[in-house]
């Protein structure tokens, strides 16, 4: 099996790039937010930096993530399937845009051309031309893209369809769930090793790393969620931070466990005798 890794792919590789693309989205995505809107705010969403500038390295980086994933092998069945899984959900979440607070590109004064929305969903009228809506949750306007909306109380969707943010939403919470997955499974091959191998300091480190991130990961997700739930202002940012702190922990989860992050990693002699 060794053979094979060393001739085809090497794995160790594949985790430091996939950690080192996770790491960036966050700051690229933000990074090229604020060229694009000039303007130095958080924005609401790393997912709504899509609409906002980021588009290209939002949509590259995630099928490049999802791609790896893909090919991801694990070490068990359930590794193997899940990472089948995750680099699905990454991909949806490229092909399936979020939606975009319109109160929010308002009150920010954000450059945002509104004639991308295809449907407009508002809990109050939607004035369209001049025309008053019923207030009814499903209003839409799908005839007339280049229609200019007078109500910027509503959510602007870029695609055909509504469902388009909910399988966005669905594939997110999917990926970050399984990516907790594999910290804890990080955790637990390392934690195996350390019993084998007590002399070997660096590998309680590594431990230590896993843990914080998976229960990093985990916080995040309850308190961002608890803080969305409750507030109405369109600019929180609640998600981008749930959003930023599990890219970063999933990031660097994988780096350390490529065995070649520097300070924490052993010659590749030694670490192939922990694995065996």
């Amino acid at each position: 099996m060794s053979e094979i890794l060393h001739k085809d792919i090497d794995y160790r590789a594949l985790r430091m790039i996939v950690g080192l693309i996770a790491l960036s989205i966050a700051i690229v995505c933000t990074g090229l937010f604020w060229f694009h809107t000039e303007t130095s705010i958080i924005p609401t969403s790393i997912s709504v930096t899509y609409h906002l500038g980021a588009r290209d390295f939002f949509v590259g980086a995630l099928f490049s993530v999802g791609g790896f994933l893909i090919a991801y092998k694990g070490w068990t069945d359930t590794e193997l399937w899940l990472a089948k899984i995750a680099g699905v959900c990454a991909i949806l979440i490229a092909v399936c845009p979020t939606s975009v607070n319109l109160k929010w590109i308002e009150n920010a004064d954000l450059p945002f051309d509104k004639t991308q929305c295809k449907i407009c969903e508002t809990a109050e009228s939607l004035n369209i031309n001049g025309l008053t809506g019923t207030g009814d949750n499903n209003s839409s306007m799908q005839e007339s893209p280049s229609a200019e909306l007078d109500n910027d109380d509503g959510k602007c969707i870029t695609t055909g369809s509504k469902f388009t943010p909910v399988v966005h939403g669905v594939a997110a919470f999917t990926l970050i769930a399984i990516l907790f997955y594999y910290c804890i499974g990080f955790y637990r091959r390392v934690d195996g090793k350390i019993k084998k191998h007590p002399d070997m300091k660096l590998l309680k480190w590594r431990r230590f790393i896993y843990l914080a991130c998976a229960v990093s990961m985990a916080i995040s997700a309850v308190i961002g969620g608890i803080l969305q739930w409750v507030s109405s202002n369109p600019g929180n940012t609640a998600i981008f931070w749930v959003e930023f702190v599990c890219l970063w922990a999933f990031g660097i989860s994988w780096i350390v466990a490529s065995k070649r992050a520097w300070l924490i990693s052993y010659d590749k002699e030694t670490e192939a005798q922990a694995d065996n």
